[in-house]
């Protein structure tokens, strides 16, 4: 079977199912106050078509070596944070597959987000039909009608710079190697000046003090808390976090251009940004039982990952009210998994699986006593 990746839209897209039961789209806000991206994952599911999940977080950047605490520095020399063309631009972007068409201004690019910060209005630009974070690698950052580019001219984790935009310092930048939505940390030395949570991999933020009172900063992203998986294979993730961390030092300054970055080091930890989640050992389909007249369907998506075993469920065209989903063995022995209340017509819940689950029965069922289901909706076979 293939890597199924569950990168942060399908976390969403669990959570939101689950708070509201409702379908239909919604609206991410980046880290800065005003800018707004839509992004949803469109889940079409047919009675008789095979449910393909995939996800669209692919790294442009690699980290030249991944690891536990191992890491890349800029050799003597060579030019180091970010500018307008060269570095990984030089790189072509990876095209995003079924990306909606979208009219390209003069520049050939689209806006991806705005706001202000510090006062001055400030704009996101990338390029249209390709994947994050490709897309902003390859865009520019538009900050007080000044262009300031995202090209990183060295392989770090996390590319960004210093703008000295008067009296409070201006630094913006991205997670160069996708996967998760990461907390992002800015810090001078020991003193910690900022934290935020990076969306949509690109951040950009005031800091306390000018520009030129910082000569070096160091950018940490640390992948946030992991959701829409089974709590086991969540937790065995969580004590694993990613961690990418990017320190620069910082020579010349002038008044409303990028502080120069004299040199630059990254480094890793943790598990691979890009390595799947988990991995999908089995498909099963979810079917009412023989002589029902319930047009419900439904899928399992079952899960592996360091040994820990789990389900992942999408029922749909249920009816509205409260459901037990259940496992039952081989001889009939139920053990209940959980619960939810449809308020709309559909289910996306996970679960942990027992070691022995080989050979039970997934059960959707109308809620019923405490040992036992009540009617069963929806059923498939873990083999």
């Amino acid at each position: 079977m293939s890597d199924l990746r569950f990168v942060r839209e399908l976390g969403a897209e669990f959570e939101r199912l689950e708070r509201a039961g409702a379908s239909g789209s919604g609206r991410r806000r980046l880290v800065s106050s005003g800018a707004v991206v839509t992004g949803r994952i469109a889940m079409v599911v047919a009675v008789g078509v095979p449910v393909a999940i995939v996800g669209v977080a692919v790294a442009l950047l690699g980290i030249s070596r991944h690891g536990r605490g191992e890491g890349s520095a800029a050799s003597v020399g060579a030019p180091a944070g970010l500018a307008l063309s060269g570095g990984n631009c030089r790189v072509p972007a990876r095209t995003a597959p079924h990306a909606p068409p979208m009219t390209a201004g003069p520049d050939g690019l689209i806006r991806a987000a705005s706001g202000r910060v510090s006062g001055i209005p400030w704009e996101l630009r990338q390029t249209p039909a390709t994947a994050l974070p490709g897309s902003i690698a390859h865009g520019r950052l538009i900050l007080g009608g000044v262009q300031y580019g995202l090209c990183s001219r060295q392989v770090v984790p996390v590319p960004f710079g210093l703008v000295n935009a008067g009296s409070h310092a201006i630094v913006y930048g991205y997670v160069a190697t996708g996967g998760p939505t990461y907390r992002i940390t800015v810090s001078a030395g020991n003193t910690t000046l900022l934290t935020s949570v990076a969306n949509l991999f690109f951040f950009i933020h005031a800091l306390p003090r000018p520009a030129c009172d910082y000569r070096a900063l160091t950018i940490t992203a640390t992948s946030t808390p992991v959701s829409g998986m089974p709590p086991d294979i969540t937790r065995a993730l969580d004590d694993d976090p990613i961690q990418l961390t990017t320190r620069i030092q910082f020579g010349a300054c002038r008044p409303h251009a990028l502080v120069t970055a004299v040199s630059e080091q990254g480094s890793s930890q943790g598990r691979s940004p890009n390595a799947p989640l988990a991995t999908t050992t089995a498909q099963v389909r979810l079917r009412p039982p023989s002589g029902s007249s319930s047009r419900a369907n439904g899928w399992v998506f079952e899960l592996a990952h360091a040994g820990l075993r789990g389900i992942n469920l999408l029922a749909f065209g249920l009816t509205p009210g409260r459901y037990g989903i259940w496992l039952v063995g081989p001889h009939g022995e139920p053990t209940a998994l959980g619960a939810d209340t449809v308020k709309h017509d559909d289910i996306l819940k996970s679960f942990d699986l027992p070691a022995d689950f080989r050979g039970s029965q997934v059960v959707v069922a109308a809620e019923g006593g405490d040992h036992k289901p009540g009617t069963i909706v929806l059923r498939g076979t873990l083999r």
